[in-house]
């Protein structure tokens, strides 16, 4: 706008459109712009309130899930330029001539918050004499171990090592994860994710730019976080089962002499989505008819201090070293580690 009047001021000889002489088209092209202008106006408008109810949005979560943030990240690079979130190292050597094992999932298996002789990973090497690697990487799911299997990199890396063993941790947050573009809402990061369509088939979604746009915006995560958090908290498990089935049958065909096994770290007698009964049942019944083993942590010796809170580590929401040490012994047991 500030240019349209500026020009009223500049006498160019019979130019375009902002001459004396040219008036009526002026007016149109006011017309035109005025209206694109005021649009966006509104849009910052509302992405800005989008902004502030975002923001409350998080501390409702935090309080939900963390008792305290002492971290917010903030990338900007998308999932395919994120391997340095891997454990730097990823792997821990061995002395057993035993194929290694490869560890899959979120930050509970990355080991969030905690110091490298402490993880899942290095304590179960530590316990086994085996290699493990550790491949999970933080606001991973279900989707992001999917979009992992199917990277050429990824796999060759794996193939090399010739693992006979895959075990995936799964927790509750997994079921939003698995419903949104945006693993953690706060950053811009957009990953591949997955829809179940009409016949049952599992279909990767490609962001295009648009789409990559609206993700990036305030409004656009407020909108994503909101619907992920109301179909995580629905009966439906159909896209949580269709990405870990294909999980499976990825792994059958690059690793036919690997194990696939699901831990799920049950942390919580009132978990907020699915009701622990219910994560159980539906994980059997993809377990049984998939010929993958499932493992509950509410089953094993520390189960019921889990479930009390009592082995967090200092943000309140991961695993502590203490309770990888005392669930590494009965997962050993229950694998014939």
């Amino acid at each position: 706008l500030l240019v349209f009047l500026m020009c009223d001021s500049i006498k160019i000889k019979n130019h375009l459109y902002f001459g004396a002489k040219n008036q009526f088209m002026r007016k149109k092209i006011l017309k035109i712009v005025i209206p694109v202008v005021l649009l966006f106006l509104v849009f910052f408008v509302i992405d800005f309130v989008a902004r502030i109810f975002l923001i409350q949005k998080l501390e409702e979560y935090q309080r939900s899930w963390w008792k305290y943030c002492f971290v917010m990240r903030s990338n900007d690079a998308h999932f395919e330029d994120t391997e340095s979130e891997y454990r730097n190292p990823d792997v821990t050597i061995g002395t057993s001539k035993m194929p290694p094992i490869v560890l899959l999932g979120c930050s509970f298996t990355y080991g969030w918050t905690l110091e490298p002789n402490e993880t899942f990973s290095y304590q179960l090497s530590k316990y086994t004499n085996r290699t493990v690697y550790n491949e999970g990487i933080c606001d991973g799911s279900p989707a992001t171990v999917l979009y992992q299997l199917n990277k050429p990199e990824f796999v060759k890396k794996l193939k090399d090592a010739n693992p006979d063993l895959f075990i995936f941790t799964y927790m509750e947050d997994h079921n939003r994860r698995c419903f949104t573009g945006t693993p953690d809402f706060m950053d811009n990061r957009v990953v591949s994710f997955y829809k179940v369509q009409k016949n049952g088939e599992l279909k990767r979604v490609v962001y295009n730019k648009l789409q990559l746009f609206w993700e990036s915006t305030n409004f656009g995560k407020l909108v994503s976080f909101c619907m992920a958090q109301h179909r995580a908290k629905s009966d439906d498990f159909s896209t949580v089962s269709a990405i870990l089935i294909e999980i499976n049958k990825k792994l059958k065909s690059d690793f036919p002499n690997a194990k696939f096994v699901i831990l799920v770290f049950d942390q919580s007698y009132a978990p907020r989505f699915y009701s622990l009964d219910y994560l159980e049942e539906k994980m059997n019944e993809i377990g049984e008819k998939n010929g993958i083993q499932v493992l509950y942590t509410k089953k094993m010796t520390c189960g019921k201090e889990l479930l009390e809170g009592k082995l967090r580590s200092y943000d309140n929401a991961h695993p502590s070293k203490e309770a990888w040490a005392k669930l590494i012994p009965d997962i050993s047991k229950e694998l014939g580690l």
